[in-house]
């Protein structure tokens, strides 16, 4: 759609709309003249459905505003105009004749002060310009680019503004102390009011869209974005001067017909001005914000793909708001552009506090537990601070909340609805999330930097784990609408049925209890459990989570540790000493495979050099000296099995080197003579094993 064809429909929607306004046709009640003829939106026709059967909220909806200015008011105006200047000679002259009181001598002093003020405002202006092109040096450079500019805009806006809002101030404070009974100050007041909002608008967009400091725009941005600020700037000059001239005639009670039709004017010339803007596709999209999130690509593709549609829809509502429709318009406006506006800039406000946490938080390659939880908890809170305001822009809250809280299930003197079942699982669900988020916080924040025992973590954040959830299920259950005195019977049955079928479960939970609060094995201790060895990787009050070193997972319950015995390797400490057996021949010097075996554990990267290693001469085999090699690991670092392995391979290579024999079992066989040969399957095991012949094993 062309520039001009735009500016054609939007004269065209103009004159359908406002071509009715001065036409004959059916009043409306309570109105009379010309402007009270525009025909308001039928929605079902009178011949299906009777006036009576529409809904009064929808007849609210379709309801116009009516004007109430017509032919007479211009006559009116006239008629004034021809009239000022008898008008204005004698309420001169009304003032000569008058004596000024004291309420007089305060106003024209507030006037002078304010006066005063203003004309200071060009100067302070230029020194806050001086100080806040150094202001975004001075902020916290971890903070992200997004959070120092716009501190950087909201202090810019705000100090710059500071004149006028003390203005203000010291206005309100005069007319509260002095002259609370004064007209005089309600109106200077407005016109005060309407010139700090034109002040904050001006410098939000100078800043924006103009100022050569900031940077947001290089090369053809900037210039349209200096021709978008000039624009700006004068309309909102003008809308300042314009509305206070409303102002003005509004308290001194002028006719009320001419304020309903300058209002009119302002509404048609922002809605005009807006066409102005929107209907430049090219500036538009040059001058928004370039971001690589892939969600706000997806946004501009689609709008730059149905640009015309949503301008043509945008300008429709304003034309709908100029001609009186206020509650269509106001429900249009909601349902569609704030609500996109909302949804947008929740997801775009998501994905940046998630990178947030991400790259404040991360913890190698994978994201910590404190991330987690913390990213859990913002899904929360956005979803549901997006869903009420949601329900509330579409004015469905009340009705659905109330749909909702109809009881469908009655327990005694107890009911419950969807409502209070959905709130229950959120208590509980809250209490969760805010037990993982404490939990996460001290292991990773806290617990590092206390030295106390891994056990005394664990039970720390167990307990605070079972209090959360103890504590969230018996208010989740209240507020479902659970009477919780009912729970004294319950707790009778629950223990009935212990005694018998679930004995075995309560004996369980109890080991779980033993098991936290007695630290007899926690978290990273590396134990022996019957024919598996391996680290624990959770402990709770049914099971114990160990993981092998070959990664396969074993789920042992409570009652089983408790019950039998287990070899924990690091209850005491991280350091184990570990037993690593050596035969060499008994031709080899003892020393010699002493120093050899010595040298081998202190080549070792992990073999702590304290406590020294040691070799003992541990027994004087059948075919071998039996040797031992003892050293000390930290089991956080190295599995004993994968030592073993390595210090192996690294003996035999020094054995090898220096030429000490490693030996093998050997058996002398006597074959008796002159005995005739038996058959194999005839001897017995003594003669088998006199037979002289030498075999290897």
């Amino acid at each position: 759609m062309k520039r001009w064809q735009s500016w054609v429909l939007l004269l065209v929607c103009l004159l359908s709309f406002a071509g009715p306004a001065f036409s004959l046709g059916p009043s409306l009640p309570g109105l009379t003249g010309p402007a009270a003829q525009m025909p308001e939106i039928k929605v079902f026709p009178n011949q299906l459905v009777q006036a009576e059967a529409v809904d009064p909220q929808l007849k609210s909806l379709f309801y116009r505003k009516p004007w109430t200015f017509d032919q007479e008011t211009f006559i009116g105006v006239w008629q004034d105009v021809l009239h000022i200047l008898p008008d204005l000679q004698a309420e001169f002259q009304r003032l000569e004749n008058r004596n000024f009181s004291s309420s007089d001598y305060l106003k024209l002093s507030v006037l002078l002060l304010v006066f005063l003020l203003l004309l200071s405002a060009r100067i302070l202006d230029r020194y806050f310009q001086k100080r806040l092109i150094s202001l975004i040096d001075f902020m916290p450079h971890h903070w992200p680019e997004v959070l120092r500019h716009s501190a950087r805009l909201l202090i810019a806006v705000l100090s710059r503004s500071l004149i006028f809002l003390t203005t203000l101030f010291l206005t309100y404070l005069v007319w509260g102390s002095f002259s609370p009974e004064s007209t005089f100050f309600p109106a200077f007041i407005h016109l005060l009011w309407i010139a700090v909002v034109y002040r904050v608008l001006h410098l939000l967009f100078y800043e924006l869209l103009a100022n050569t400091n900031t940077r947001y725009f290089e090369g053809e941005q900037a210039a349209l974005a200096l021709r978008l600020y000039r624009s700006i700037h004068l309309f909102l000059l003008y809308v300042a001067l314009f509305l206070s001239g409303i102002a003005i005639l509004e308290h001194i009670a002028y006719r009320a017909d001419l304020i309903n039709f300058l209002y009119f004017v302002l509404s048609g010339c922002v809605l005009l001005f807006s066409a102005y803007l929107l209907t430049n596709k090219k500036q538009i999209f040059t001058l928004l914000p370039s971001l690589n999130e892939p969600f706000y690509q997806r946004f501009l593709r689609f709008l730059g793909r149905f640009y015309n549609w949503v301008i043509g829809f945008t300008l429709a509502l304003g034309v709908l708001w100029v001609v009186g429709y206020h509650n269509l318009t106001h429900m249009l406006f909601l349902r569609s552009w704030v609500l996109f506006s909302l949804f947008l800039g929740t997801v775009l406000l998501h994905r940046w506090l998630q990178s947030l946490i991400q790259e404040t938080l991360q913890m190698g390659s994978e994201p910590s537990q404190l991330a987690k939880q913390l990213s859990r908890a913002l899904w929360l809170l956005e979803a549901l601070v997006f869903s009420q305001i949601f329900l509330i822009l579409l004015d469905v809250r009340e009705p659905l909340l109330n749909w909702l809280g109809y009881p469908i299930i009655t327990i005694g003197n107890s009911s419950m609805s969807m409502l209070s079942i959905f709130s229950g699982f959120l208590t509980v669900f809250v209490f969760w999330l805010t037990s993982g988020l404490i939990n996460a916080y001290l292991e990773e924040r806290l617990f590092p930097k206390l030295d106390y025992d891994a056990g005394v973590h664990q039970m720390i954040t167990l307990s605070i784990f079972y209090v959360a959830m103890g504590l969230g299920i018996l208010m989740g259950l209240n507020v479902m609408g659970f009477d919780l005195s009912m729970f004294a019977i319950f707790a009778g049955a629950l223990a009935f049925g212990i005694g018998f079928g679930l004995q075995g479960i309560a004996k369980n939970f109890a080991s779980g209890i033993i098991l936290i609060f007695t630290g007899l094995v926690k978290k990273g201790d590396y134990i022996t459990v019957g024919e598996y060895t391996g680290y624990i990787q959770q402990v709770s009050w049914k099971k114990v989570h160990l993981r092998t070193p070959d990664h396969v997972d074993l789920i042992v319950p409570t009652v089983s540790l408790v019950e039998s015995s287990i070899v924990n390797w690091t209850y005491s400490g991280k350091q184990v000493r570990v037993h690593i057996p050596v035969g060499v021949s008994y031709d080899s010097d003892v020393e010699e495979v002493r120093r050899v075996l010595l040298e081998v554990a202190l080549e070792h990267p992990e073999v702590l050099p304290d406590p020294a290693p040691t070799v003992w001469l541990k027994a004087f085999g059948d075919s071998s000296l039996d040797f031992e090699l003892l050293v000390w690991i930290d089991y956080e670092c190295i599995i004993v099995e994968r030592l073993r392995g390595e210090i192996n391979f690294l003996i035999w290579k020094a054995l090898k080197r220096h030429q000490i024999e490693i030996p093998f079992p050997q058996r002398d066989l006597h074959i008796r003579s002159g005995l005739p040969p038996a058959q194999p399957g005839n001897l017995t095991q003594t003669e088998e094993d006199s037979m002289g012949e030498t075999v290897e094993q």
